[in-house]
């Protein structure tokens, strides 16, 4: 009985021991078998969803055995069931990518010891704290650009609350306000970029060289620039011969500074240059042909023509015109007109000046209508086509021959035949459109991503350029022909004075009259 019972004892001791080591049995570690628990969620870390065969099977590391990578040691060795959770992590990415299977990794790790991950985070800091092994996956080319800047900077965002920015701008969502990069202007477009592009080294191509924040890229300059450091680095050199700048961002985007036409800019360049030739050209003539010719008798007739606060608009207009027109080209050739102002400070006062100008046009507008003075701009020009052809004549001849002022300015007619015709074009065609093309830039995001295969943002931005370009033609010619009255100053003088004067020709009498009092 007793060694009965023994020999029951023994073979329990035996199984006792057998069981374990039958279930602690070598296994193939693939994907499959390994993914059979290891894709419940109550397996995974750090917050991250399950993992499962097919986001694996899609990575870059599909292919592999899940113990290339899991091997662990003695009991903890990950090539036997159950295995225990030991501390050590999987192999480091160096082991088998060092052997030259990846493309530049030598540089890759180089650049990695540089940054600011490596010298603040060490040990702590790997491979795969940014590139999942388990799900990575090489971008596909053919998706559409903003999906794949979105997987491009998913490794940033594990890590990165700060960049929250980012992913509520991919949502088309508010950003938020205490957001770190709210300094950026249109901070929804910025948003929509790659992390890399700003903190890394504008020098080489080193995506894996991480700045300090301190150090992170934040002169506008570095892309609103033909020749930007950045555009060289992810696009390559200009193509010179190419009508357009950049023409493959050309393609996706409107960039102020890097993308714009060059033909478009030599003509508009060209008329600049042409009306400045032609008014000195002009002016130089006049001084010629007057310069020998003694003056008719004349006296001189003073009006009382414009009031104060037409003045005041007048000059005001023109002040913040110009600061917009130089801010405005400044943006427009990027690092061309660098000298004196850095694009973010243009771009800045470009848009305060345009606000301050949107107030002062809609306080013109109210006044015109309000004072009735919008009827000089209205209706046919005086002696219609004829006016208009007789005034024209007059500065392309009559003037060389000291002939009088076809027609003079009025209380009831500010304007001569020339003039209503082109105030009407320069005041409500061009500045309307100027201004509600401004308007519509000031709120990027309310236009549509794309309108007749090009950039929403495009269409506007040229109705801006094209239409801001017109009125600095107007600008030139009218800084010019406010030297043609009867005597160069009249017609400054009555801008600000708000007296305007003129010459009538003397009457016999009143001449013969002269004669006898100096006799």
């Amino acid at each position: 009985m007793v060694v009965r019972r023994v020999k029951i004892r023994a073979v329990v001791w035996l199984l006792g021991m057998l069981v374990p080591a039958l279930m602690a049995r070598p296994v193939r570690a693939g994907p499959e078998d390994c993914l059979e628990c290891h894709s419940k969620p109550q397996l995974t870390r750090d917050g991250k969803p399950p993992l499962t065969l097919e986001s694996f099977l899609a990575s870059v590391h599909g292919r592999a055995d899940c113990t290339g990578c899991h091997i662990g040691e003695g009991e903890s060795g990950y090539e036997v069931f159950p295995h225990e959770s030991g501390d050590e992590g999987p192999q480091d990415c160096r082991f088998c990518h060092a052997l030259g299977k990846t493309v530049g990794f030598p540089e890759i790790i180089k650049e990695y010891d540089e940054s600011v991950h490596e010298q603040r985070m060490g040990e702590k800091f790997r491979c795969s704290s940014c590139h999942d092994p388990h799900t990575m996956a090489m971008v596909d080319r053919n998706l559409p650009r903003e999906k794949r800047i979105d997987l491009g900077n998913k490794a940033c965002l594990m890590c990165h609350a700060d960049s929250a920015f980012r992913v509520a701008a991919a949502d088309g969502d508010e950003i938020p306000p205490s957001s770190t990069h709210d300094w950026l202007p249109s901070l929804d477009k910025h948003a929509r970029m790659r992390c890399v592009v700003c903190h890394t080294a504008i020098e080489g191509d080193k995506d894996h060289l991480i700045l300090p924040k301190e150090r992170a890229v934040r002169a506008c300059d570095a892309c609103h620039d033909t020749d930007a450091p950045i555009i060289r680095k992810y696009l390559g050199l200009d193509q010179k011969e190419s009508w357009v700048t950049n023409p493959i961002l050309f393609e996706m985007a409107y960039l102020p500074g890097t993308t714009r036409n060059r033909l478009a800019d030599t003509v508009i360049l060209a008329l600049f240059g042409l009306t400045i030739a032609g008014a000195l050209g002009h002016g130089l003539i006049r001084m010629k042909a007057g310069s020998g010719r003694a003056p008719a008798p004349y006296q001189v007739v003073t009006t009382d023509l414009y009031p104060l606060g037409l003045r005041l608009w007048h000059w005001a207009n023109a002040v913040l015109f110009i600061v917009l027109a130089f801010t405005g080209l400044r943006m427009h050739f990027g690092g061309r007109w660098g000298m004196g102002m850095d694009f973010e400070s243009a771009f800045n006062l470009h848009n305060l000046v345009g606000v301050a100008l949107l107030l002062l046009a809609v306080s013109y507008f109210v006044m015109n209508f309000a004072t009735r003075n919008a009827g000089q701009y209205f209706g046919p020009p005086q002696d219609g086509v004829h006016g208009v052809v007789a005034q024209a004549k007059y500065y392309l001849v009559g003037i060389f021959k000291s002939e009088p002022h076809p027609y003079h300015s009025t209380k009831d007619q500010k304007f001569n035949p020339l003039q209503k015709v082109t105030y009407f074009g320069v005041m409500y065609v061009l500045f309307p459109i100027l201004i509600a093309s401004g308007i519509v830039l000031l709120f990027p995001k309310s236009l549509p991503e794309t309108v007749l295969d090009r950039p929403g943002v495009w269409w506007f931005a040229t109705a801006h350029y094209l239409s801001a370009c017109g009125l600095i033609l107007f600008l030139l010619g009218h800084l010019y022909l406010a030297t043609t009255g009867d005597k160069p100053s009249y017609l400054v003088s009555a801008m600000l004075t708000g007296r305007h004067r003129h010459h009538e020709p003397e009457d016999a009498k009143v001449i013969a009259r002269k004669q006898d009092e100096a006799e």
